[in-house]
């Protein structure tokens, strides 16, 4: 539970003009970062919206510890956030299946059709 702390670096995915009832914006925030296999921390606040790790924009400290600086708490903006996660995305056991090595492949565009003019 990240509530009452503000993680640093978080990405912003929406606001809270998206959703009336702060709960139904932490549940989709919540969706956000899940939908997201990069994201590992999810924050939402009933001022400022959703926040969600985004590591090809920005980088979460490693580890993250309570510095006052990549992790706050005890400031107003720290206190606005009411929900929030760790997240861990993990792969249910089965068959490996390789990864796709070949680029995507365009296909062919059709051929145009020929107009012949009727005498």
């Amino acid at each position: 539970n990240t509530a009452d702390m503000q993680i640093k670096n978080l990405t912003k995915a929406f606001g809270i003009e998206d959703f009336s009832d702060p709960a139904e914006g932490a549940k989709a925030c919540r969706k956000t970062c899940l939908s997201y296999l990069l994201c590992q921390f999810w924050q939402y606040s009933d001022v400022y919206g959703c926040f969600v790790e985004d590591d090809l924009r920005k980088n979460i400290a490693y580890p993250l510890v309570s510095d006052g600086v990549e992790l706050v708490t005890g400031s107003y903006e720290a206190s606005t956030f009411k929900h929030g996660e760790y997240v861990q995305h993990v792969c249910e056991p089965g068959p490996a299946v390789p990864l796709p090595t070949d680029p995507p492949v365009a296909a062919a565009a059709p051929a145009p059709a020929s107009i012949s003019a009727q005498p």
